[in-house]
Formats: structure tokens, sequence, C-alpha cells
């Protein structure tokens, strides 16, 4: 494994990440509780931990921005 890439807890050969790719700023889908209408949401992410255990994404809403934290395995890479 390279020294940039991270396996994810399952640990299977085909599941790995590269850290890059859950850097600060890439957008993300996913799908927030706080809103609980069971819809994915497009955000930022504005915080990954070091290990890549979770992300904190931030979503614009009329009220203001709203942050939740995710399991990395939760959110899909937007290109």
């Amino acid at each position: 494994m390279a020294g940039n890439e991270i396996a994810s807890a399952g640990g299977e050969a085909g599941d790995v990440m590269k850290r890059e790719e859950i850097a600060c700023g890439r957008r993300v889908s996913c799908q927030p509780v706080t809103f609980g209408d069971g819809k994915r949401y497009t955000g930022r992410v504005i915080y990954a931990h070091a290990g890549g255990r979770w992300i904190t994404v931030e979503f614009e809403t009329p009220g203001g921005p709203l942050r939740e934290s995710f399991m990395r395995e939760d959110v899909e890479l937007i290109c």
C-alpha cells in the first residue's frame, strides 16, 4: 500500500481510498439525518479526520450553513 493510501475498516483489497480524495473543499453527495427527508444532498467537506474515519460536510440552506458529520463510506465524491 502506498504512503498516501489508507485501508477502510473492512480491509478488503479493493477497498482502498486515497487521502486526497477526502480533502477539505471537495464536493460530496450524502443523506443528512438533520433534514429527515431521506434525500441525498450536495455539500462541501469542511473537515476530514486524518485517519479517514469521518468527515464533516457543510450544506447551504435558506437559514444559513448547516454542518453534519458522516462516516467516509456514507458519502459519494462528486467530480
